[in-house]
């Protein structure tokens, strides 16, 4: 993307009061980058390549967040 970053979406998303289950996949892998996506709410940060159970872990994770939010308290 080249106006803005993943991380730079999602925190633009969720300041904007969209709460959208977030997955980064990159082909640059930075643990730095990681490490601060994670703490801004990113759900998963994949690199290149990955495996479909690391993808698939990502979204189980994202879909239990969501029903927990989902669910009136």
């Amino acid at each position: 993307m080249p106006a803005m970053s993943g991380v730079e979406l999602h925190n633009s998303l969720v300041g904007a009061g969209h709460q959208i289950p977030t997955i980064l996949i990159t082909a640059y892998s930075d643990d730095v980058l990681r490490s601060r996506a994670l703490k801004d709410g990113v759900i998963g940060y994949l690199s290149k390549p990955f495996d479909e159970a690391s993808l698939l872990g990502c979204v189980q994770l994202a879909l239990k967040q969501s029903r927990s939010t989902d669910t009136p308290s």
